[in-house]
């Protein structure tokens, strides 16, 4: 997260909460609130320890917005509806797609990635995907 030439003045948790604070004093987009939480690691000398602005579409049609930090569970800034936090990105894909599932009683196909009802006492493992047919377990 450092290189050489930069002078860290904090810890990365410390300056991405900083930053996903600052970012929401943005009154714009959600790039423009990243693109303000990308400058504000920089100054404190987190360059180029993320690596874009990125999107990522939930099952129910909405979408996020994030700092690439290099991995999925990284902890990096995400805006979701105009507000930063200090989270991961898997973090919030994985309850975003629970919750779909239980408002819809459905459950994701681990082979296709298709949502398919999931009956009341049936065990997940137990379930066969509408779409290919495949165990939705994988």
């Amino acid at each position: 997260m450092k290189t050489q030439q930069q002078n860290v003045l904090m810890d990365w948790p410390l300056a991405v909460e900083l930053a996903a604070f600052m970012a929401n004093g943005v009154t714009s987009s959600d790039e423009e609130m990243l693109r303000a939480a990308e400058d504000f690691l920089a100054r404190v000398g987190h360059g180029g320890a993320t690596f874009g602005i990125e999107a990522v579409a939930l099952p129910d049609g909405s979408e996020f917005s994030y700092l690439n930090a290099g991995d999925t569970y990284a902890l990096t800034v995400v805006c979701i509806d105009g507000e930063c936090v200090a989270t991961t990105w898997g973090d919030v894909y994985e309850q975003a797609e629970q919750d779909y599932e239980d408002e819809t009683e459905t459950i994701r196909c681990g082979y296709c990635g298709h949502y398919t009802e999931h009956p009341d006492g049936v065990n997940w493992r137990d379930v066969v995907c509408e779409s290919c047919g495949h165990n939705v377990a994988g």
